[in-house]
């Protein structure tokens, strides 16, 4: 991830009231969690999230995990190459100019 992606969402989540800014010393700032009510939420959230499954043991399995890797939307974008690539083929058949 970009350094400015990251400082993005970093400042939508202090805009959010998740996390805080302290400036420590004179240009370093620092970011933590807003108080224990958001540690609290991040941490049920958590209890409440799927486990992760076991890693695929087929090849077929692998590549097709590894594709939806790659399709995957961050904050309703899609993902560099794949959004490219779907720009293109829509252009190719006339759906986009």
């Amino acid at each position: 991830m970009a350094a400015s992606t990251a400082t993005g969402h970093l400042n939508l989540l202090v805009t959010g009231g998740l996390l805080t800014q302290e400036r420590q010393g004179g240009h370093h700032l620092y970011v933590r969690l807003a108080d224990l009510d958001t540690a609290e939420l991040i941490e049920n959230l958590d209890s409440m999230a799927p486990r992760r499954a076991d890693p695929p043991r087929s090849l077929p399995a692998a590549n097709s995990s590894r594709a939806l890797a790659r399709a995957r939307t961050c904050y309703g974008h899609l993902a560099d190459a794949v959004g490219v690539a779907i720009t293109e083929a829509m252009t190719e058949r006339g759906l986009l100019d």
